[in-house]
């Protein structure tokens, strides 16, 4: 039998209420689930940090307690507004932003 020993496994922010064909269809399409935040890979993400996508609501974070609360979106469609650059509006979690990347090309650039 599996199982985990990660405490956030049980908590309300790691486990969402779904229907038998809502939940037939996150286990069905894998990756539609991942990007919609109705999955997430276990170990490896904070349950807490994860957007989801609700039906009513829009994107959401689910806390500990099971209260949610709304978030915006980066760029990226897959982290948090808090992760863009506030200049350049781009993830900065999916890689280097803008300003990152023209910082680098300047740098580089014989003057």
């Amino acid at each position: 039998m599996g199982g985990t020993r990660d405490e956030r496994s049980n908590t309300a922010a790691n486990n969402l209420h779904a229907c038998r064909p809502c939940h037939d269809a996150v286990e069905s399409q894998p990756a539609r689930a991942y990007a919609n935040g109705w999955k997430i890979r276990h170990g490896v993400q904070d349950p807490t940090q994860v957007p989801a996508r609700h039906v009513r609501f829009g994107w959401v974070l689910l806390a500990l307690d099971g209260s949610w609360t709304p978030v915006e979106l980066a760029e990226c469609g897959a982290h948090p507004s808090s992760a863009a650059c506030p200049d350049c509006t781009a993830c900065k979690r999916c890689g280097p932003c803008g300003c990152e990347l023209v910082a680098g090309w300047q740098q580089r650039t014989p003057a």
